[in-house]
């Protein structure tokens, strides 16, 4: 089970898991302090949505961003690719080249 400090409003409580056994698990002490600052219980379940749904935001940005990062790397890799292949292609145009200068000049001296 995943539990994180939070503080909110100037009361720090645990932060828990969203299945409903979990759900159960603040202690009475906790709710002690969040009352002695003014929190219900209705108030507290209202911040602990608010927290799910952030999670849940966080999750899915950090899903987007393992994409966009996965993108980034196969982009990186196929312009690395092009170049590679930009390079043989010079090499291969300069050999073809080469290789007509010789024949032309080989013509030249047997003819």
């Amino acid at each position: 089970m995943e539990s994180r400090c939070v503080t909110q409003g100037g009361v720090q409580w645990r932060d828990l898991s969203s299945s409903p056994a979990t759900d159960q698990s603040l202690t009475e002490n906790d709710f002690d302090k969040l009352r002695e600052k003014g929190f219900s219980q209705s108030n507290v379940s209202e911040l602990k949505e608010e927290l799910r749904t952030q999670r849940k935001e966080t999750k899915n940005v950090e899903k987007r961003m393992d994409e966009w990062i996965t993108r980034i790397i196969n982009a990186e890799k196929t312009l690395k690719e092009l170049i590679e292949m930009k390079t043989m292609t010079q090499e291969l145009r300069d050999k073809c080249t080469s290789f007509r200068t010789d024949s032309i000049n080989w013509r030249k001296e047997y003819q």
